[in-house]
């Protein structure tokens, strides 16, 4: 099946679902049935959605590209795979096809940052339903760095990432490091501290004596005993 032919079919089966459930089953602040029916309903036409996005991706098309993001996202909001990839195609690779196509180094900046508005947008989207998963805030803080250049707002992605519980412990780590490119020693000081105390000593992913090396070598610069 060609490309534009498996499109049509796609679209297709997408518009007869439309037709059987009607549009009021695409809003997820619509009373809809709980039935296991209904939600398979909606992560299949979340999925055929996806796959249409998937497509535009792989054209370069960024106008259909955030529409049928938009759609997968709103039938299937609990899904993270989708926001966090999509958030990628709509920073990373949207800035990438800007960059080919304007080619002069001197507007990079400004493809980079239109990019980045417009994923940190959709992070900020889905936040709001997943206020609690860390992925989100240290996607953001990421594309801050790489897309913005932005170390001041990536630190405090990474400020509300280190709230939630599931956060990594390399958040700290790299929080601090961000504290301290901007002169903010002492202030990076005070996370790695506060992070040394509660890190299980044992677990190698903790890291907990190159924390320690990196308090004691901060304590130093900043005149202060251990």
């Amino acid at each position: 099946m060609s490309s534009s032919a498996e499109g049509r079919f796609y679209a297709g089966i997408f518009a007869a679902l439309l037709a059987t459930i009607g549009l009021s089953f695409l809003e997820p602040s619509a009373t809809v049935s709980k039935s296991s029916g209904t939600r398979g309903l909606r992560a299949f036409a979340a999925d055929v959605k996806w796959i249409s996005a998937y497509r535009a991706w792989q054209n370069h098309d960024e106008v259909r590209l955030k529409r049928d993001l938009t759609w997968a996202t709103k039938l299937a909001p609990s899904n993270t795979l989708f926001w966090l990839e999509g958030a990628r195609m709509l920073g990373y690779d949207v800035a990438a096809w800007r960059r080919a196509e304007v080619g002069q180094r001197a507007e990079f900046g400004r493809v980079n940052r239109a990019a980045f508005e417009s994923a940190q947008t959709f992070l900020a989207e889905a936040e709001k339903w997943h206020p609690t998963r860390s992925a989100l805030p240290i996607e953001e803080a990421i594309m801050q760095l790489r897309l913005a250049g932005d170390a001041s707002a990536s630190e405090q992605s990474l400020a509300r990432a280190q709230e939630c519980a599931d956060a990594p412990y390399f958040v700290a780590r790299i929080r601090a490091e961000l504290l301290v490119q901007l002169g903010r020693e002492r202030e990076g000081l005070q996370i790695l501290e506060a992070e040394y105390a509660q890190l299980p000593k044992t677990d190698p992913r903790a890291m907990a004596e190159v924390v320690a090396d990196r308090i004691a070598d901060l304590r130093a610069r900043l005149g202060e005993s251990g």
